[in-house]
């Protein structure tokens, strides 16, 4: 046998105790060389999967309520040309991330490439939460990362019925002295009734900065943001601990349906400057190091009880009622204006009415609402404008206007009132010669019954065939494309809504109070707008979500208009 092919062999029996001369072509050698080549074969394969190695972290692998909890993923080879990776998470919300990092070696003429994606989450709940399966696939190369789990410690704040208590809990566990407390000004209260939250920092530590990254979404409320407008700081005197309060959200919510509601939890992640104890000597300067801790405020409960089966009221609140002296003009309609005004929602409330109906032919106009925020909660005023065209010259009785709503604080229904008026008018030229409204046809011109089934049969074909061309041929929805290319500016958004709804032939006032899908995404897409116009620590500033928002609302619209289409054609 050749030596050089029998030295390798022999080398290894020498290892086990052989000698070289007694492998001469024996089973032995065979074996030997057998399994060299299979260790070479395993080392090849180990090599090749290293080049598309993947790996992913998370630690700490049980935390705290206020432990924020880092998770990196790392790619080696063809996987580091990956731009993006969805993170699948349960019980964990991404607070910042991904931040991503590339490092690229060029040694022995081979090129080894490297990607590192890091997250920073923040449990959701106390109990198991996990992270992944990942799944990764890049040019035909496939790995998935196995599910990793975390276990997520009771939070000993919860239930804390006081800033006080919440002290005392934090200090008989050894925890930094920061926190968010909500204070509400009422928990028990009507539909529609005012409720003012307001979340307040308390810290006795030194911060370097808070970021709001979760607000609740407060589904079942109309919101009304109430910018904080740069109160000062205070000092509070909790447990015998000397502490810094400060407001960081204001929020006026008007219920809109009966039952058990919590007002949510916010959620922000403050930097902590914990100082380090220092072995150099006394005099020596203090160094301290950036800690990060996540705080999860109290969710307040609200009990909020429907309105009485009898009551007939337009709004819920403290209002007034004001007309101007209406205007008489030399000959015309007659016009004045109506105006409520109180601590209440008037976005959704019905117009002022005639206590009888006049004679004269009348046309309301919406002047449209004004809020006005203040620390103590929100004042809203909303005006109509009433045109009167009467039938004859003459005097004209303008009888009392009034407005019904509902006194929370009386706990009845009260109604508003202003006198009626008699006021001489003078029909002009062109309001005589007009038919009046009871006198004009309706009656469509008389067609020949064959010429318009065929007319109805083409249109509803023509419009079948449109409908599902557009619905194969665009994935997005129009009217949600429409709006969200007003991402950019909150306030055409809100112009570009009212003016879909009004061509689709509904009204903002009928959607705020709708129990519906429509009007559920209707109301957030509200609320975000005046939060990206009006609120100043909101951590997110981007116009993602008001694109997200649109989106989800103009599917719901577009969705309910083909419901309606099509019970129209059945």
């Amino acid at each position: 046998m050749n030596r050089a092919f029998v030295e390798p062999s022999a080398r290894l029996i020498a290892v086990r105790g052989r000698s070289k001369e007694n492998c001469t072509g024996s089973r032995t050698c065979r074996w030997s060389v057998w399994t060299i080549h299979s260790l070479a074969t395993i080392l090849f394969f180990f090599f090749a999967t290293a080049l598309h190695a993947a790996s992913m972290t998370v630690e700490p692998r049980t935390a705290a309520m206020d432990e924020p909890i880092t998770v990196t993923i790392t790619l080696e080879g063809d996987l580091a040309r990956l731009d993006a990776i969805d993170l699948p998470l349960e019980n964990l919300v991404i607070q910042s991330g991904p931040s991503v990092s590339s490092q690229f070696e060029w040694r022995n003429r081979v090129t080894t490439r490297q990607k590192i994606f890091r997250w920073v989450v923040y449990a959701g709940e106390s109990g198991d939460a996990s992270v992944g399966p990942v799944p990764l696939d890049v040019s035909g190369t496939s790995v998935v990362l196995p599910r990793t789990g975390v276990r997520i410690l009771p939070d000993p704040l919860a239930g804390a019925a006081s800033a006080e208590d919440v002290v005392r809990r934090l200090v008989a566990t050894g925890r930094d002295r920061i926190f968010i407390f909500p204070e509400i000004d009422r928990t028990d209260v009507v539909v529609g009734e005012q409720v003012v939250v307001t979340w307040y920092l308390y810290t006795a530590e030194s911060i370097r900065d808070l970021n709001i990254s979760s607000t609740p979404s407060l589904r079942e409320f109309w919101i009304e943001e109430i910018p904080l407008a740069d109160e000062p700081t205070r000092e509070v005197q909790l447990a015998g601990i000397l502490m810094q309060r400060l407001p960081v959200r204001r929020v006026a919510l008007f219920p809109l349906q009966s039952g058990r509601s919590s007002a949510g939890r916010l959620v922000a992640v403050a930097e902590v400057m914990r100082p380090i104890r220092d072995r150099r000597g006394f005099f020596s300067p203090i160094e301290r190091r950036v800690g990060r801790v996540v705080l999860r405020s109290q969710a307040p409960e609200l009990r909020v009880r429907p309105l009485p089966v009898e009551t007939r009221a337009d709004a819920v609140g403290r209002f007034t009622l004001r007309c101007t002296p209406p205007s008489v003009p030399s000959e015309g309609p007659v016009s004045f204006d109506v105006t409520v005004m109180g601590e209440g929602n008037l976005r959704s409330a019905q117009q002022p009415e005639f206590a009888v109906p006049p004679d004269a032919r009348v046309d309301v106009q919406d002047r449209g609402v004004s809020v006005n925020r203040s620390q103590g909660g929100v004042v809203m005023s909303r005006t109509w404008r009433f045109i009167v065209l009467p039938r004859r010259s003459g005097p004209l009785e303008l009888p009392a206007v009034h407005f019904h709503a509902w006194d929370p604080g009386k706990k009845e229904e009260v109604r508003l009132e202003c006198a009626g008026r008699q006021v001489m008018a003078r029909v002009s030229s062109a309001m005589a010669t007009q038919p009046p409204e009871q006198e004009r046809s309706s009656e469509p011109p008389e067609w020949p019954l064959q010429l318009i089934a065929t007319f109805v049969a083409l249109l509803l074909a023509g419009g079948s065939v449109i409908f599902f061309w557009r619905r194969r041929s665009r994935r997005s929805s129009p009217t949600a494309i429409a709006l969200m290319q007003q991402a950019g500016d909150p306030g055409a958004m809100r112009t570009a809504i009212h003016e879909v709804i009004a061509r689709e032939g509904l009204s903002p006032e009928a959607l705020f109070s709708d129990a519906s899908e429509l009007g559920e995404t209707f109301r957030a897409l509200q609320s975000l707008i005046d939060i990206h116009e009006r609120e100043t620590l909101t951590a997110d500033r981007s116009p993602e979500e008001l694109r997200r928002r649109a989106r989800e609302f103009g599917r719901e619209l577009d969705r309910v208009l083909a419901d309606r289409a099509r019970e129209r054609r059945s």
